[in-house]
């Protein structure tokens, strides 16, 4: 049983929400699986110069301990939030959603129902706020088919007017 909230951030706002989640005691872990690879970066400006392209979490020092199988992290069972940039495909000129996400139960190996760190739920709603506030909620339209389409999602200013160019899709 998870949460998630999706949303379309410029670079900057990305960086700006990253810093906050810093600011707030998290910080962020890079699963490189192709690699076999974790890293941990525990300052801003370590995740600003050295983050890669692999798979982000956030995740504070208090939470449970973290269970890294084979260079994995199971984000079921682990304590982590997450964290999926916006995405751009430049060649077809498209944006992908980018989200945070978290399990908050899940059942174990018993089959028991297992809560995870009340902490971590309180973590998931300050960073679901930020975003709120600072990517609110926006129509935009999608072209399908030569008709367009409208929907909502969470989006930095940036991104409302790169919509309204219709230079990239969403």
């Amino acid at each position: 049983m998870g949460r998630q909230i999706n949303f379309y951030m410029d670079k900057e706002k990305e960086d700006e929400f990253v810093r906050f989640a810093y600011e707030n005691g998290l910080y962020v872990i890079e699963d490189n699986f192709d690699k076999n690879e974790i890293y941990e970066y525990k300052t801003f400006e370590e995740y600003i110069l050295f983050h890669k392209l692999g798979k982000l979490y956030f995740y504070k020092e208090g939470y449970n301990k973290l269970i890294i199988e084979d260079f994995f992290l199971d984000s079921i069972i682990n304590d982590i939030i997450e964290f999926s940039r916006t995405g751009y495909v430049f060649d077809k000129k498209y944006l992908t959603e980018g989200r945070i996400w978290f399990e908050y139960k899940y059942y174990d190996d018993n089959d028991k129902l297992v809560t995870k760190n009340e902490q971590l739920i309180k973590d998931y709603e300050m960073l679901s706020r930020w975003i709120k506030r600072n990517a609110p909620l926006h129509d935009f339209v999608v072209n399908i088919d030569g008709k367009d389409c409208y929907f909502k999602s969470y989006m930095s200013e940036k991104m409302v007017e790169l919509n309204k160019t219709r230079r990239y899709s969403f």
